[in-house]
């Protein structure tokens, strides 16, 4: 089922609402005695992961850390889209799994084990997946929605800024073509600072700042196969592959509030009431103004 509302989602976008069984899969993220210690221990990300969204920290944009390969067998055939699922509850460590998500139980396992090596309020994490399996991206688009851009941007309907989301990510992409694994699929970040905290953002749309202020040679790619860790300040944006593509991409956001959006998948087994809101970005306009370096304390 498709729906698109101009006041609670992004014009130019069509939202799918899956309607998932009530079946469901409980199981319960264990505490270990001993836990490994995590990859990249010196990244950045270790030291603000559970601190309160700043703009200035874009200024210092980093790389996001890799966790390791990982093998996620699935059947394109059964695949179903959702966005946004919410999965786990605040103040519990037990997962609620639909059915017909069950074929990544040992994957959110992975990364909920993982998430558990550093952070020691996981019980306090509210747990969202999303799936995006498109089965033909055609040579020369994309498969979600094109430009440089972040996941948990705290804008002005934050006034009180809260402590920041992160995504565990992961994708596999297939040529149509020969079927074989492509090497250019993956997501792609832009690692250099940007300046945008003294851009009002209930005016401007940021992200069209951070299109023009990344340069391609700083762009760097994921590999297929592998798992990620991205913050609100990791700038990044999805391939334009070169000839048509499978591609699956599969993001598991924690966050210390629940997403409450109303374009979000709903988990049958997980109640909430939704707000009917207006998206901000509809009403937004491109920032024009030449920005001035100089008031950053560099040269322009």
């Amino acid at each position: 089922m498709t729906s698109h509302d101009e006041k609670t989602g992004l014009k130019n976008v069509t939202y799918t609402k899956p309607q998932l069984s009530a079946s469901v899969t409980r199981f319960t993220i264990p505490k270990y005695e001993e836990i490994y210690t995590p990859t990249m221990p010196d990244h950045p990300f270790y030291t603000y992961h559970n601190k309160k969204f700043s703009k200035e920290r874009f200024m210092y944009s980093t790389i996001p850390i890799h966790v390791g390969s990982y093998d996620i067998k699935f059947d394109p055939k059964t695949i179903v889209n959702v966005l946004r699922l919410p999965i786990k509850l605040n103040n519990s460590r037990e997962i609620v799994l639909p059915s017909e998500l069950e074929f990544l139980k040992d994957y959110i396992l992975f990364c909920c084990t993982y998430e558990t090596s550093f952070n020691d309020r996981f019980d306090d994490l509210f747990i969202h997946i999303t799936i995006d399996y498109n089965p033909n991206i055609k040579k020369g688009t994309s498969q979600r929605v094109s430009g440089f851009h972040v996941d948990g941007f705290q804008g002005c309907k934050f006034p009180e800024k809260h402590e920041i989301e992160h995504s565990y990510l992961w994708s596999s992409s297939k040529s149509l073509n020969n079927n074989t694994e492509l090497s250019n699929c993956g997501t792609e970040f832009c690692v250099q600072p940007f300046f945008i905290s003294l851009i009002d953002d209930s005016k401007y749309l940021i992200f069209n700042e951070l299109i023009k202020q990344a340069k391609e040679v700083n762009v760097i790619k994921t590999l297929d196969n592998n798992v990620y860790i991205f913050d609100p300040y990791m700038i990044h944006r999805s391939p334009v592959v070169n000839e048509d593509t499978s591609r699956l991409l599969v993001r598991i956001t924690m966050e210390y509030q629940k997403l409450l959006d109303p374009n979000d998948t709903i988990n049958p087994a997980i109640a909430f009431k939704i707000p009917y809101k207006y998206d901000i970005r509809n009403r937004l306009c491109e920032y024009t103004i030449p920005l001035n370096k100089e008031m950053f304390g560099f040269a322009n």
